[in-house]
């Protein structure tokens, strides 16, 4: 079937027509996949007219900016265009945490209520080493953000 409608579609574009605007050859069940004439191709739904963006801005910067809003980009996790849309309007735009150092300031944080836990039961502090280490982690893994 794929053939036949290729090959009929290549025929009216030799004779200068444009196949989208034809209704496509065949069954018109829901189990038969659409031909390239049929609007209802899959992909991005359409917006409603009030959520289009329809207006464009353009706006120079030099080499060391773009190299700057380019890795801020990466790092939030966005294209430039987009992040540069959600700078201008104000959003608060955060880095994407690597799923490692999150894992690991989740296991500092649960040692640190771990540690309070214990100073607030026993009324005495935990071993002077251990608050130092766990000083120590949350240093290593801001140096790493």
């Amino acid at each position: 079937m794929g053939a036949v409608i290729w090959e009929r579609e290549q025929a009216m574009f030799s004779r200068g027509e444009n196949p989208s605007t034809v209704a496509p050859v065949g069954p018109t069940d829901s189990s038969s996949p659409p031909s390239w004439g049929d609007k209802r191709r899959g992909g991005r739904p359409v917006l409603p007219p009030e959520r289009r963006r329809t207006r464009t801005i353009t706006v120079s910067v030099h080499q060391e900016e773009w190299r700057v809003i380019s890795e801020k980009a990466k790092a939030a996790g966005l294209c430039v265009s987009v992040y540069a849309r959600e700078a201008a309007l104000g959003t608060r735009l955060g880095m994407r945490v690597n799923a490692g150092v999150y894992r690991e300031l989740s296991r500092i944080g649960v040692n640190m209520n771990q540690l309070a836990r214990v100073a607030n039961r026993t009324r005495c502090l935990p071993e002077e080493r251990l608050l130092r280490e766990a000083v120590e982690a949350l240093l290593a893994m801001r140096r790493l953000l």
